[in-house]
């Protein structure tokens, strides 16, 4: 497992990096707002929001109004 602090600048949609990798992992919105894409879907979170996903599928975010903060928690099976 390897859990950091992920801080999200705010930016436009189509600057948003999108990665995969193998594994799974959960996010937590500690500070503001951001988007969040996931293959083909978009969910706005907030503080307190949290989501856990197949790392697997191309994914990416990015603040809105601002940037956000995000503990981030990734597990990669051996």
């Amino acid at each position: 497992m390897e859990p950091f602090i992920v801080e999200m600048e705010m930016r436009e949609a189509s600057d948003i990096v999108f990665n995969n990798h193998r594994g799974e992992e959960f996010l937590y919105v500690l500070h503001g707002r951001l988007e969040f894409c996931y293959g083909e879907e978009t969910v706005i979170l907030e503080e307190g929001d949290s989501l856990y996903f197949d790392s697997i599928v191309p994914h990416g975010y990015r603040g809105l109004e601002g940037p956000a903060k995000t503990l981030v928690v990734i597990y990669r099976p051996q």
